[in-house]
């Protein structure tokens, strides 16, 4: 009888040659005539997507009469069973039996359904598989994850981090190797971090490093890459490992190890600060300029971009769009469908809004501006007592655990032993708690520390403020960057919706706006408005006869925005009117009327 064999192992690390051992000698032992081995080598069974597999599928009764597989892991180990059950079946039915050597060599013959026993059977295993290989997995993370908490150095992944090299451990063989600054890649980070303080965007660090031949491990820099650097706690000694266990389980081990920092905490802060404001207005592929990068938002929380528009007659327009780039069927794609908005009409609602309200933001934020700073430095104050008290929780655990180990070396009884290692185990679970509770906070700390310096800057330049009317775009887009915490759009209808514009001195505008092209119209809406339903709620005063009197009184009226901007109530004092630049209107229809104008001298 022909023959053909399949191995298959998960890593490089292991071989193949037990595997090829068993099926050489059972085909010797039982008169088959072995004719190859088909192996997919380093490839795990998580995937069906294996060339030696896909192979045997391709097989038919012309190129042999069994396949031979040393244990039914070697085809799958995937938990979706179905598909290698398919697969068994397909092989049968090209005419070729299958012989498992793990089930007392169990034949399924070719040209014949599964039987219900053998499907059970092969499905049991088929599932075992799989929960082997999910085990493997756990044990081998757990052990990494011991490896990590038993050294802050330990290397435990196969990739190191730029900054770093692998070194054997000349100590122990326990981990067997170490991390350790690379001094070349060390002066890198530090001269990444002081191009930015210095005020360089990270396009222009990319440029600065690449113009010199700079790399960054094995690859020239890219943004993405830079961005990673300059966000990374690793640089400030902060090193933590997350491992998950599978939503089945639902839990989740954060682990944190402090080292040798390369850059100080507070250049890191500034760092982080300092690249929101040296990008701001700097955009990478085709440049557009945006006034409020990182400013204006889509209602899924992410940034919106300033993207070009499907061109009218080859002109186009910009539009304000969420910058998701996931596909429509990914579990992350935005939560709004993609929220889109004119980018010359939003430009304009907000330049009329800071300059015809400039009066009232500049008062309420003097009222504000030291306030806002001393409720975020209570913050501070809070947290620095929480760390404070982490730091006392961690001393006592530490001292606990002194206490114990000292115990421990005394101990003699097995019972009193397994107690305190038990005591420790769980000392040692609370500690790591600690550190963790102890990064969140510091990152915490960072965080409203930017915020203060963002609004002591702002605070400091309310004299320019002031001066608002008469400076460039340039002067006025620096102004959105100190004043501005965000920017959103709601729209309730195709032409009709709000913009929510939050202040960082804690001030709010709400401003109406239809985009219809006769007369696009905003106004700035001093009342309770819906951003939901598009209501807008608001109180005003109405003479009212009472006998011989006229008398004032107060009456609530709520008023769709569909209807708003054609009724009388646009004239009440809740509503006030922002005068819009459309002049980018007029220069378009010029574009489309020179578009037209050549084409008709082509003809």
């Amino acid at each position: 009888m022909r023959a053909i064999g399949y191995a298959r192992v998960s890593t490089t690390k292991q071989d193949l040659a037990r595997q090829r051992c068993k099926i050489t000698n059972f085909c010797a032992e039982n008169d088959y005539e072995l004719q190859f081995i088909i192996e997919d080598f380093g490839i795990s069974g998580a995937t069906l997507d294996r060339k030696g597999y896909q192979k045997l599928l391709t097989l038919t009764e012309k190129d042999c009469d069994v396949i031979i597989v040393s244990e039914i892991s070697r085809l799958s180990r995937r938990e979706q069973v179905t598909e290698a059950l398919n697969d068994i079946q397909q092989i049968l039915n090209n005419g070729i039996s299958v012989m498992l050597l793990d089930n007392k060599g169990q034949i399924y013959k070719a040209n014949e359904a599964l039987p219900m026993m053998d499907l059970f059977s092969i499905i049991f295993g088929l599932f075992g598989a799989a929960k082997e290989r999910i085990d493997m997995k756990e044990k081998n993370q757990d052990g990494k994850q011991a490896l990590f908490k038993s050294n802050p150095y330990a290397v435990v992944d196969a990739k190191i981090p730029f900054g770093y090299k692998r070194v054997p451990n000349t100590i122990s063989n326990r981990p067997k190797y170490l991390l350790e600054q690379n001094p070349a890649e060390v002066e890198v980070v530090k001269k990444i971090f002081e191009l930015v303080l210095d005020g360089k965007t990270l396009y222009g660090v990319m440029q600065y490093l690449n113009d010199r031949n700079i790399m960054i491990g094995r690859g020239m820099p890219s943004l993405p890459i830079l961005s990673r650097i300059i966000h990374n706690e690793l640089y400030i000694g902060i090193r933590k490992r997350t491992q998950s266990y599978g939503k089945e389980k639902g839990k989740e081990d954060v682990a944190i190890q402090h080292i040798e920092p390369i850059i100080s905490e507070e250049d890191f802060r500034r760092a982080g600060e300092k690249i929101q404001t040296n990008n701001k207005f700097v955009a990478t592929g085709k440049v557009y300029f945006n006034p409020f990068k990182g400013i204006i938002r889509c209602r899924c929380g992410r940034a919106m971009m300033v993207k070009e528009k499907k061109p009218e007659q080859g002109v186009s327009k910009l539009t304000y769009r969420c910058s998701c780039n996931e596909s429509r069927n990914s579990s992350k794609f935005c939560t709004t469908n993609i929220d889109e908005i004119s980018y010359e009409l939003t430009n304009s609602v907000i330049k009329s809004l800071f300059t015809q309200r400039s009066q009232e933001i500049i008062d309420f934020f003097k009222e504000t501006g030291h306030s806002k700073i001393d409720e975020l430095n209570e913050i501070i104050d809070g947290i620095a007592k929480k760390i404070d008290f982490a730091n006392l929780r961690k001393e006592e655990l530490n001292k606990r655990s002194n206490q114990n180990i000292q115990k421990l070396l005394a101990a003699t009884n097995t019972f009193f032993i397994n107690a305190l290692e038990l005591e420790q185990s769980k000392i040692d679970a609370d500690n790591e708690k600690v550190d963790v509770e102890i990064a969140g906070l510091k990152r915490k700390e960072r965080e409203v520390l930017n915020k203060i310096d963002s609004i002591k800057k702002a605070y400091s330049n309310i004299d320019a403020y002031e001066r608002i009317t008469t400076i460039s775009n340039d002067e006025l887009t620096e102004m959105y960057h100190l004043y501005l915490e965000r920017i959103e759009y709601y729209p309730i209808t195709t032409m009709k919706g709000f913009y929510k514009v939050l202040f960082k001195s804690g001030m709010i505008f709400y401003i109406a706006i239809t985009k219809v092209r006769c007369s696009p119209k905003a106004y700035v809406i001093d009342a309770n408005v819906n951003l939901e339903t598009g209501d807008i709620t608001f109180k005003y005063d109405k003479m009212v006869d009472d006998s011989n009197y006229a008398l004032p009184t107060v009456f609530e009226k709520t008023i769709n925005i569909k209807d708003f901007f054609y009724s009388e109530w646009v004239n009440y004092a809740f509503a006030v009117e922002l005068s819009l630049d459309l002049s980018y209107r007029e220069k378009y229809a010029q574009q489309l009327k020179e578009v037209k104008q050549v084409g008709k001298g082509g003809e």
